[in-house]
């Protein structure tokens, strides 16, 4: 990867932050948005990644960070059916095993982010956020 793209996502990746208010009411409850909380998650999951020795790159992590924080999180959050605490053990648990598939099918160096995407498609069966039915019956 061209080093400018490596910089400019790590640093959408340091400021990722919502654009707006979402005006939605959750039947008073208050809607947590945390991006903040997924990205030390995704940097947990990246430090824990064979002990350190790999890492994901830049693009990896904040293909992470949007993919789980606008098609899982915000949606579910939205919803407000789901408990909080399953919700992001789910989507833990999901990011360390895509982070593994896409370790076994880049066998050397930093994890892409397009390998992440190859990733999902392989252990999607196995991902815990599909239980929610965000997407149907997949």
């Amino acid at each position: 990867m061209d080093e400018r793209f490596g910089q400019a996502y790590q640093v959408l990746f340091d400021n990722f932050q919502i654009a707006s208010e979402i005006p939605f009411d959750r039947g008073g409850k208050g809607l947590p948005l945390m991006p903040a909380f997924l990205r030390a998650m995704i940097n947990q999951v990246d430090s824990e990644f064979e002990q350190g020795r790999r890492h994901l790159r830049a693009d990896g992590k904040y293909l992470l960070l949007t993919s789980f924080y606008s098609m899982v999180y915000m949606p579910l959050m939205l919803v407000g059916n789901i408990p909080f605490a399953e919700l992001i053990e789910a989507i833990n648990s999901d990011m360390k095993d895509i982070v593994s598939y896409g370790g076994k099918e880049q066998p050397e160096g930093d994890i892409s982010g397009h390998t992440l995407l190859s990733a999902v498609a392989v252990s999607w069966p196995r991902l815990r956020t599909t239980k929610f039915r965000l997407w149907g019956d997949e």
